[in-house]
């Protein structure tokens, strides 16, 4: 618990702006380069990474510039709801005598707009998860009654890496609202016992707050999963997104190369042979003493032609074309030829790129376009082992280190004026195992597989059922139909053999029997 003397210290530190954590600067440069990588804007380090090039060329990559990433950090993010979808994930609230169990109805009654806590947690809380790992969540009431005996209303508010200005683990925490002006900013500060209130007066005075939360340790701490550096016993963090980052900038930079390629490509350079020079005027454009403007070429100094009239190449003394060279061109007027190789090769370097990218987290079973049959099942199989692995890893930090930490500092806050209920109201929160990892593209090539080696008719119906949820959803008609049509026939996947053995008779019963 922090005393008067050092809660004044670090209220002054937040005004004057001196108080930072050790991890300060490193963590709102991380989240800084995620964000860069994965917007819509124009990155700095475009620029930095061609230096020579001309300004009319940068400012031209600028203007075309469009981000092809984007989508795969929000793919990469989503298959975290998977871990929400997964058939292991569940959650039970011990029930209460002849009454609703009162912490679940708190967080799976709307909670504040989002339906539910878990929803609240693989919407928003995840996203942040990913792009900004060093954010702190902090849970607790931001306007509580000054009434203790008055019921609170505790939330998982998200403060970013910028609004992070202390942070010494197991101590203290101590982050700033966002958006407001210099006279009327707020903190917040969290301990062990104890979170306090910090509004910034107009007169340059403090008002400070003083809130117990009950919760016996920091109710704030950050979202992050891996570590990526430890000093003087803090924890800087870094996101999943980040060891796709080297792959996905080249990849980047290459389809900014493709789309100014692209431009040169559509837009060709077109030649024509320039047309004679005025007999008249000599090319002068002007004629006599008084240099009035040439009247047979109208002062161009040539003779014009357009698209209507007949291009007349003359020929010299010995009836030569263009001398005796010949003449040059199939044509007299055209285009400039250019190759497509180069912009083939960027292309397959842009590819390579992003798989490179969903390789260096193992998640390249995302980008299985087609299994190739040349392509052996163990290979498939240890894609999905390490896929499976990742997600399992990520789900025990959602489960564990989140999403339970949630309702624990949610329940002391609603019940901690009694002790003796405290705890009595969690949920038990069990952590899915087994995840459905296949891809659309390559569950049909199963399903083709299964249905060209004549498997089990139930195999392939497991099979074209599942494909149907990811393809068309859940609740949809035809996935309805599919499941209906195995559970209601008594008979589904039985061969002709098996009904002659059932209906006691020969080849006529069990022709019968299917008609």
């Amino acid at each position: 618990m922090l005393n008067n003397t050092e809660l004044k210290e670090i209220a002054e530190g937040l005004i004057h702006g001196t108080l930072k954590h050790v991890f300060y600067k490193e963590s709102v440069a991380l989240a800084k380069e995620i964000s860069q990588t994965f917007s819509k804007g124009y990155p700095e380090w475009m620029d930095k990474d061609r230096p020579k090039e001309p300004k009319r060329i940068k400012e031209y990559r600028k203007t075309v510039f469009q981000n092809p990433v984007i989508g795969e950090a929000v793919r990469i993010t989503d298959k975290y709801i998977k871990i929400e979808q997964a058939d292991g994930f569940s959650i039970s609230y011990p029930k209460e005598t002849n009454e609703q169990n009162e912490l679940e109805q708190y967080c799976d009654n709307g909670f504040f707009g989002y339906n539910s806590l878990v929803n609240y947690v693989f919407t928003s809380v995840i996203s942040k998860l990913n792009y900004d790992p060093n954010a702190v969540v902090a849970v607790f009431d931001k306007a509580p009654s000054e009434r203790e005996t008055d019921t609170r209303e505790p939330f998982p508010y998200i403060f970013g890496s910028t609004q992070v200005k202390d942070y010494v683990n197991n101590v203290y925490c101590a982050v700033e609202e966002e958006g407001r002006e210099a006279g009327q900013r707020k903190f917040y500060v969290f301990d062990d016992v104890n979170y306090y209130i910090i509004d910034e007066l107009k007169t340059g005075k403090l008002d400070i707050a003083v809130v117990a939360h009950n919760c016996g340790q920091i109710p704030a701490f950050k979202i992050g999963q891996f570590i990526e550096e430890e000093k003087q016993g803090e924890r800087l963090l870094r996101s999943i997104l980040h060891d796709t980052i080297p792959h996905f900038k080249s990849a980047i930079r290459r389809y900014n190369d493709i789309e100014v390629e692209l431009i040169h490509h559509i837009n060709t350079k077109e030649w024509s042979i320039a047309p004679e020079k005025c007999k008249t005027c000599n090319g002068q454009k002007k004629v006599g003493r008084e240099q009035k403007k040439c009247g047979s070429c109208e002062g161009t100094g040539v003779n014009n032609w357009n698209v209507l009239e007949e291009l007349l190449i003359e020929r010299d003394s010995k009836g030569n074309l263009f001398g005796e060279g010949g003449f040059p061109f199939s044509t007299p007027a055209g285009y400039v030829p250019r190759s497509i190789e180069a912009l083939k090769a960027m292309q397959n370097s842009y590819i390579g790129h992003i798989d490179e990218g969903y390789n260096a987290i193992d998640f390249g079973i995302l980008r299985q376009r087609r299994t190739s049959a040349a392509e052996s099942a163990k290979s498939k199989q240890m894609e999905r082992l390490e896929y499976g692995q990742k997600i399992y890893s990520a789900a025990r930090h959602v489960v564990e280190n989140l999403l339970i930490q949630f309702y624990r500092f949610i329940d002391a806050q609603l019940f901690g004026i009694n002790p003796a209920q405290i705890g009595k109201r969690l949920p038990q929160i069990t952590t899915p195992m087994q995840f459905d990892l296949m891809s659309p593209e390559a569950l049909l090539e199963e399903l083709k597989l299964a249905i060209d080696a004549e498997m089990n008719e139930e195999i392939k119906s497991a099979l074209k059922i599942k494909y149907a949820k990811l393809v068309v959803g859940e609740n949809a008609r035809e996935t309805k139909t599919l499941i209906d049509q195995v559970n209601i026939d008594p008979l589904f996947g039985k061969t002709v053999e098996e009904l002659e053995l059932l209906m006691g008779g020969g080849e006529e019963s069990a022709t019968s029997v299917l008609d």
